[in-house]
């Protein structure tokens, strides 16, 4: 497969996860690497061109919206913990978490971890 200046493409290395435009293509020890700039997230990168995978403008249009998607679910999460401050902050990036943050401290009282783990329990 040729890679062109202009694609959009993934890195088969770290499964697809990121979809980059490619800026420029480089030589370097008789080997050619891709000068990549990621579309959604702000971000440069470089990669062997055999290590890229060429994707369609769709499939770029679909990432992006469901990035967008994840990122106003996120934002959701912490305007709410605003509005009830008792969550800490690891939760809302792992709700999974929420049992081991919302232990009572020696400084924290049993009745607010009571509070906070309704609340957690509740959304």
């Amino acid at each position: 497969m040729n890679i062109k200046i202009g694609d959009i493409v993934t890195r088969k290395s770290y499964g697809g996860d990121i979809y980059f435009k490619v800026d420029n293509i480089v030589g370097d020890q008789g080997r050619e690497y891709a000068v990549l700039r990621g579309i959604v997230y702000r971000l440069c990168a470089d990669a062997p061109l055999n290590d890229l995978e060429r994707k369609h403008q769709t499939d770029a249009d679909r990432h992006r919206k469901e990035n967008l998607k994840k990122q106003r679910q996120l934002l959701i999460r912490v305007a709410s913990h605003m509005s009830n401050p008792c969550i800490p902050a690891a939760v809302l990036v792992s709700p999974s978490a929420a049992a081991n943050h919302l232990r009572p401290s020696a400084t924290q009282s049993k009745t607010k971890a009571i509070i906070c783990n309704l609340s957690v329990q509740g959304k």
